[in-house]
């Protein structure tokens, strides 16, 4: 009888080994799947992400290259308004003197047109005075 619970021992143990290989082959097949679909969700995620990165991406640059654009804009006006303040400035400057030198001219006129009419201006006054004081 012991010899024939060792057999049955060995075939019992045979067939629980069996057993335990055919469930830890399972777990695997199982652990397999799950990982794959856990593979397949990350990189759709991934995917996804990558995606919504290169659209603000293109976002970005579409905005950078039109702030490029109206800064070169910009820049050009601004090349032009220094231009025109600097042929104002010329100007003004010319106009200034040409002023000063019509100013200096019609100073000169008066005081010649004073001194050339002053005798009659002052005997004008002299009789506007004299009628004054004796009427």
């Amino acid at each position: 009888m012991p010899a024939l619970w060792r057999i049955n021992f060995v075939i019992v143990a045979c067939r629980l080994k069996k057993e335990m290989a055919a469930r830890v082959n399972q777990v695997v097949a199982e652990f397999r799947k799950a990982s794959d679909r856990q593979m397949v969700d990350t990189a759709k995620r991934t995917i996804r992400e990558n995606v919504a990165i290169s659209a603000q991406l293109s976002k970005i640059s579409d905005k950078t290259v039109q702030l490029i654009a109206n800064s070169d804009s910009l820049k050009e006006r601004e090349r032009r308004q220094r231009q025109e303040i600097e042929l104002l400035q010329s100007s003004e400057t010319l106009l200034t003197e040409k002023n000063l030198a019509n100013q200096k001219v019609f100073v000169i006129v008066q005081f010649q047109l004073f001194c050339s009419d002053f005798p009659r201006t002052f005997v004008t006054f002299k009789r506007r005075l004299k009628t004054r004081l004796f009427t």
